[in-house]
């Protein structure tokens, strides 16, 4: 049995079927109440209503090291039986796994087994969760548990996880230490996701495909180098978080030479980048890039722009006081022709 990580956010169908499966095998469930945190009246009413089936309560301290749950000190962890009527309960409580923060609901629904080991942990702020589980018991629960996207050895194989993710409709996605040389089709596929995070240093192109994920919201791809920003990119019209990285290595292999930012090939945006009006954080970096479009202007979300370490040549004074919204900006690395930043 190990600790396998659940790679989504359990919701809707998927997360009351894992309630109902956690009351049938834990022993115990926990909440906690962050004592520097505030909470609405909801938390109060929703504790009262849990109350006949409460067992006992720890100061956060004495379970800190043990449980997941302890992590901050000034907390109450409360500690329930598991019975289905409750189970009924946490239902209708949330929609979602990590729906269990402050100040709607007591925090970090989690679950224990009778030694008052972890059995499920939830750290909701963090979107960090995971199910004690062994390998032939967590492939079973693959239809058992739809909507639940576990991680383990039987799906380590980038096939085997890319058809679990779509499999499990998954919000998120991480592609790191797979040796890839191209983005797989199959990410596009799996039309579900709203964050996509890619570390590969051997891929140098975005296939169009990448670009049919409509409900998109975060992009981060950190490659060695990468030759161009496709103009498809403006299709991600839910995109709120951009992040590209080059001259950037998951696997650096000792006496190799890495590239410089001189001879990274990505030199410019797209035009299209405009068309990405919700977006809210732009990061560019270490890249050949030496001129922004003014397309970049009709970003007027956008509140986070981090150009360091390019080539930029200048910046664009009149482009940026038209974000009105920015509040932090960085062209530092850049060669600006000995212009100073303003």
């Amino acid at each position: 049995m190990a600790m396998l990580r659940i790679d989504n956010n359990p919701s809707g169908e998927a997360y009351r079927r894992l309630i109902d499966y956690a009351i049938t095998h834990a022993s115990f469930f926990v909440l906690a109440e962050r004592g520097q945190l505030a909470r609405d009246r909801d938390v109060g009413l929703l504790l009262r209503k849990l109350r006949p089936y409460l067992l006992k309560t720890y100061e956060s301290g004495v379970v800190m090291g043990t449980n997941a749950i302890g992590y901050t000190y000034e907390d109450t962890i409360y500690v329930y039986r598991c019975c289905p009527e409750v189970g009924e309960l946490l239902k209708s409580a949330a929609g979602s796994l990590f729906d269990w923060q402050h100040p709607k609901l007591p925090e970090d629904l989690g679950f224990w087994d009778g030694q008052e080991r972890d059995w499920l942990v939830n750290i909701a702020h963090e979107r960090m969760a995971s199910l004690q589980a062994g390998e032939e018991e967590a492939a079973r629960l693959r239809e058992e548990l739809r909507g639940v996207f576990l991680r383990g050895a039987f799906n380590q194989e980038l096939e085997p996880y890319l058809a679990d993710a779509l499999h499990h409709g998954a919000d998120r996605l991480y592609l790191s230490g797979f040796r890839l040389q191209e983005v797989p089709d199959g990410v596009g596929r799996i039309s579900t996701l709203k964050l996509l995070e890619i570390f590969e240093q051997d891929i140098r192109r975005l296939p169009a495909s990448l670009f049919d994920l409509e409900q998109l919201e975060q992009l981060t791809i950190y490659t060695a180098d990468l030759e161009a920003i496709p103009p498809e990119i403006g299709r991600l019209t839910n995109l709120t978080h951009l992040t590209i990285g080059c001259c950037s290595y998951d696997r650096p292999q000792p006496g190799e030479p890495m590239i410089s930012i001189e001879d990274v090939t990505l030199q410019e945006l797209p035009a299209e980048i405009g068309r990405l009006t919700k977006l809210e954080s732009l990061r560019i970096n270490a890249t050949g890039l030496r001129r922004l479009p003014p397309e970049l202007a009709e970003l007027k979300q956008l509140k986070y722009l981090d150009l360091s370490r390019n080539r930029l040549e200048a910046v664009p004074h009149e482009t940026v006081r038209r974000l009105r919204q920015l509040t932090y900006k960085s062209f530092d690395g850049n060669p600006l022709d000995g212009e100073s930043i303003r």
